[in-house]
């Protein structure tokens, strides 16, 4: 398991928070996708990179006991996912992607609108030349709306993006 240095999180370390489902709407998507992970945001140096109701934005970062926190494998480019989300800021929360993704089995993303598993699933394959695959396909064509933040979990892990044991800082 990765340890974090005196408690806090290493500075200029790429880090993905998934957080537990809570609240009606954390517990809806729980339900729905029969996961444990409602949400995932980055964290980096101090501050949040999220897509959530509030649209995209960066805030600063605080301990949340019930988020799961992983490292980003090194081999993700650090600096190029946080210019992609800094590219974000300020578009909308992709309510329409949500619906129609995820409970219709949809097609379709709005480049104004994010929501989070697919806006780190986005930041994450842009930050490695959009070389990411899904089957045989590139995931963008397939779609970063297809993932929730338990399916983003579990690709990530599949493909070591995220480092082995979670880093809970309490």
């Amino acid at each position: 398991m990765k340890k974090v240095q005196n408690g806090k999180l290493k500075e200029n370390f790429l880090y993905i928070s998934f957080h537990k489902a809570s609240g009606l709407l954390g517990r809806a998507i729980g339900l729905w996708t029969l996961g444990q992970y409602a949400h995932a945001e980055f964290i980096y140096n101090g501050e949040i990179l999220l897509a959530n109701p509030g649209g995209v934005r960066k805030k600063q970062y605080k301990p949340n006991p019930n988020a799961d926190i992983y490292e980003v494998n090194y081999i993700v480019n650090i600096e190029k996912v946080v210019e992609f989300c800094e590219k974000q800021i300020g578009k909308g929360y992709d309510y329409k992607g949500i619906g129609l993704a995820q409970f219709l089995m949809g097609q379709g993303h709005n480049d104004d609108e994010w929501f989070c598993s697919e806006l780190c699933l986005g930041a994450i394959d842009y930050a490695m030349d959009y070389k990411l695959t899904y089957g045989k396909k590139p995931l963008k064509k397939k779609g970063y709306q297809k993932f929730n933040p338990q399916r983003l979990y579990v690709y990530l892990l599949k493909r070591e993006l995220i480092l082995g044991g979670k880093i809970n800082e309490r």
